[in-house]
């Protein structure tokens, strides 16, 4: 079990208005760890943000990462601004740390960012009705059709081939055959309809080489 991270260290690294309070785990991530720390600003308002500790085993390279969050979560206020959409909550926004970075390293070497709390918001683990993929699919082609004109080569590749469909199928059968865990034998009817549509790669593979 991981030890309960020094918030007070953290949080004075983050350009964050106010007393600090607390930060409790937030959601059900299961890549990062995410809390959400409590400040107490001037007036007594209370006001959320969300510290989250960057898995380093995934991503290999988070300073990586956090350019290209930044890049794109600025590209795409900069354009909602011009639209006077509310920003605000339909774009992350990063808080800078002291030394104008958009992350930070502690002693332990453990990277750290920090965003505002989107108050009010709700989180589908799964959808269950029609209206909650109808929305996912609307907010996913939104957000592609608003970088329809962004400069990709400025982004960084931090996992390489996470779309390659192609790729991941082979690794499947792979996976399969070796059978390392001796556990194929529980899944023999999802194994077999993904097999069926085996056909389906090569179409899926160029589609998803962007």
């Amino acid at each position: 079990m991981q030890a309960i991270p020094d918030f007070n260290d953290i949080v004075e690294h983050f350009c964050f208005k106010g007393d600090f309070l607390d930060a409790v785990p937030y959601g059900t991530g299961h890549i990062n760890a995410t809390y959400a720390a409590r400040f107490r600003e001037p007036g007594g308002v209370i006001r959320r943000y969300i510290l989250q500790r960057i898995n380093t085993q995934i991503f290999k390279a988070p300073e990586q990462v956090m350019h290209n969050i930044e890049r794109v979560t600025n590209f795409l206020r900069n354009k909602l601004d011009s639209e006077s959409a509310d920003a605000s909550r339909r774009v992350i926004t990063l808080i800078p740390a002291t030394d104008e970075k958009y992350f930070y390293v502690n002693s332990d070497g453990e990277y750290w960012r920090a965003e505002v709390f989107i108050e009010g918001a709700k989180t589908y683990l799964a959808a269950s009705t029609p209206e909650h993929y109808f929305h996912a699919s609307k907010a996913y082609g939104e957000f592609q059709k608003d970088l329809a004109d962004f400069p990709m080569h400025e982004l960084y590749v931090t996992i390489p081939d996470f779309h390659n469909t192609g790729k991941r199928f082979q690794t499947f059968i792979q996976a399969v055959e070796q059978d390392v865990a001796n556990r194929s034998g529980t899944v023999k009817s999802e194994i077999e309809f993904s097999l069926q549509r085996r056909g389906s790669d090569h179409s899926a593979r160029n589609a998803c080489q962007w």
